[in-house]
């Protein structure tokens, strides 16, 4: 039967006042120890994401918010918005997407906007995570193990928040993904239990479970993997407001079954009307098979593990090159790692009755990794993925260490501090890291010296600052390492254009051109180039329309039809295409001076000054190469009243 929540236990009784503050109080706290937590909250994440605030725009923030052209919002209409939403990239990821649109309506590229915003998360979902423990705590089913409540609330959120392994979920940008959906998953979390100890003012526990249910969709529209949310809040509910007794076994096995149908029919829609051929060809573009995947997670899991215990930058990587399981015992680390994972789930049963909250925290853990660590085809391994599930291990193991030693204040106190403070410093160090491309990816090369990936990034990033030799050696390597990789031959192609190797550019992208996973309209640019630098224009043109053929809406395209067509003399045609690149992203200011230009050659003067007026309201336009073309052509329309 249901346990009713006793009147002292509801959340109001978390706001009463009390003036003892040491470990082993029993009372719970006033509204000034809340503002205490979250200004301690703020102060430790401003200590940890300081550095952060100038690191550069990384890895896949290029083809989700640097690339995307439908994050280039003119407006905060519904349109735009949706349309940001939709058409990007990750077009699931609606409410991520929208984030960045409206980042960049305010500042563009400035890239300490997008680390504000991540870091605002980042502090939300800290904060919401000490009111969440704080009333899990106080629940009639925990309130007599765990006596004192505010000081393990206000630990495992500070822990969690500080923790170097969230680095890749908060300095990384395009991770907002990760967090935004994690803070709307705790929120979720939040109301349905503010709701469940309202159960018996319908009215009030109505609103509740209505907000807990629209933060549910929220975090589903910011990341997939919030698809767990209704396994987790029935998981929740059966640990907490109720027992697992024979009689409501059944009713938990409808609740379990209903949220399994749920994640499935999600799962469906994902993957398309044939999930079955989505993921088989899922596996096609991969270096391991399904089998190999689910054997390998299992290392994966226990690795995450040791990162949560052991969160050295030594240690944490933004890409693994973690070995392949091909069997139980290819390599031998994979039996005992199998049966860890299956352990855990055996030991929720055998925790539950007395040891409900780690019993969950193991529950919760294994669920929120059960998309990304187990069939469907993604990468093997990334630390973002631990942003949720870790929170209620290192929730559990703080609650449990304030239960053990609430007679010893002084060693729990110094403890604490001791894991706080090292886990502060550790963040900083490895956030710096995160400070250049250069930094950042031969930190991978150090930690993956056999990932031929690691290899090319860092050949880019020396080739956008001119290293041009070092960038050679890089992308060598990477294909020594992998010489199926079609992108390393086309960054070598363009290493070897800015040495003036012609001919060997135009062999490694026409290598390239032969390799599965090709970007058609990355290479076929490339070669346009090549024919410009050659003098063919008429093969350059024929490349860039093969561009604009696989790729219609690539922006370059249409801009290098312009150049070319403008250089053949054919100014209409290149009026044209400058024009399709204006329609396509209206924020890139050049464009604008390349086609007043060509009005200017057709002796258009008026429609080319408007243009050049509109140019110098962009932010990356040449204001000084404007102001010289604007005084030309003013000085041409006055000699020609």
């Amino acid at each position: 039967m249901e346990k009713p929540a006793r009147k002292a236990d509801t959340v109001n009784s978390l706001l009463k006042i009390s003036d003892k503050s040491d470990w082993s109080d029993k009372s719970d706290k006033s509204d000034i120890s809340h503002v205490l937590a979250i200004l301690l909250i703020l102060a430790a994440a401003i200590a940890c994401y300081a550095n952060t605030f100038d690191a550069p725009f990384h890895f896949d923030d290029f083809g989700n918010i640097v690339e995307n052209p439908h994050i280039k919002i003119a407006s905060l209409s519904l349109a735009d918005l949706a349309d940001a939403a939709t058409k990007s990239p990750a077009k699931y990821r609606w409410l991520s997407n929208i984030s960045f649109a409206l980042n960049y309506y305010f500042g563009g590229y400035e890239v300490w906007g997008y680390h504000l915003v991540n870091l605002a998360i980042h502090i939300a979902c800290g904060i919401c995570i000490y009111f969440l423990v704080l009333l899990t705590l106080a629940l009639p089913t925990l309130a007599n193990r765990y006596q004192n409540k505010f000081y393990p609330a206000l630990a495992a959120a500070l822990i969690w928040l500080v923790h170097p392994v969230q680095t890749n979920g908060v300095t990384y940008i395009v991770q907002r993904m990760t967090a935004m959906s994690a803070l709307f998953f705790l929120l979720s979390m939040l109301f349905y239990v503010l709701g469940r100890q309202q159960i018996s003012q319908k009215s009030k526990a109505l609103l509740f479970f209505t907000a807990s249910g629209i933060c549910g969709f929220f975090a589903l529209i910011s990341k997939e993997n919030a698809a767990m949310l209704p396994i987790v809040l029935a998981t929740y509910e059966w640990f907490f407001f109720r027992d697992l007794t024979q009689k409501s076994l059944s009713r938990a096995l409808i609740y379990f079954s209903g949220a399994g149908l749920i994640f499935f029919f999600l799962g469906w829609l994902y993957m398309g009307t044939d999930p079955w051929s989505a993921l088989i060809n899922g596996y096609a573009n991969r270096h391991f098979t399904l089998s190999e995947r689910l054997l390998t997670e299992s290392r994966v899991i226990v690795h995450y593990l040791t990162l949560l215990v052991l969160p050295l930058p030594s240690r944490l990587n933004l890409c693994y090159d973690f070995p392949l399981s091909h069997g139980i015992l290819n390599p031998p680390q994979t039996l005992p790692a199998i049966l860890i994972i299956l352990a855990m789930p055996a030991c929720v049963f055998l925790l539950y009755r007395r040891y409900r909250l780690p019993a969950f925290a193991t529950l919760f853990f294994l669920v929120n990794l059960l998309i990304e660590s187990s069939f469907i085809p993604l990468e093997l391994v990334f630390e973002h993925r631990l942003y949720l599930p870790s929170i209620f291990l290192i929730t559990a193991t703080v609650a449990e260490a304030s239960r053990l030693l609430t007679n010893h204040i002084r060693y729990l106190s110094t403890i604490f501090l001791l894991i706080l403070l090292s886990s502060i410093t550790l963040t900083w160090q490895r956030n710096q890291v995160w400070k250049s491309s250069i930094s950042l990816w031969s930190d991978v090369v150090a930690k993956s010296p056999g990932y031929a990936r690691s290899h090319e990034n860092l050949g880019v990033a020396y080739s956008n600052v001119g290293k041009i030799d070092l960038a050679e050696s890089e992308l060598l390597r990477a294909i020594e390492l992998d010489p199926d990789n079609s992108s390393s031959f086309m960054n070598l192609g363009v290493i070897y254009k800015v040495q003036g190797r012609i001919n060997e550019a135009f062999a490694a992208q026409n290598k390239a051109l032969t390799l599965k996973d090709v970007s058609l309209a990355g290479v076929h640019t490339n070669l346009g180039i090549l024919q410009v630098i050659r003098g063919d224009l008429d093969s350059a043109i024929r490349e860039f329309q093969e561009v604009l053929r696989y790729d219609p809406l690539f922006y370059s395209g249409y801009v290098n039809l312009g150049l070319a067509y403008r250089d053949k003399g054919r100014l209409l045609e290149s009026e044209e295409y400058f024009r399709k690149a204006i329609t396509l992203d209206p924020e890139v200011g050049p464009t604008y001076l390349k086609l007043a230009v060509i009005l200017e050659r057709q002796n258009r003067l008026k429609d080319a000054k408007q243009l050049l007026l509109v140019s110098l309201n962009k932010s990356d336009t040449d204001q000084a190469m404007v102001q010289k073309r604007l005084a030309i052509i003013t000085q041409k329309l006055a000699g020609s009243r």
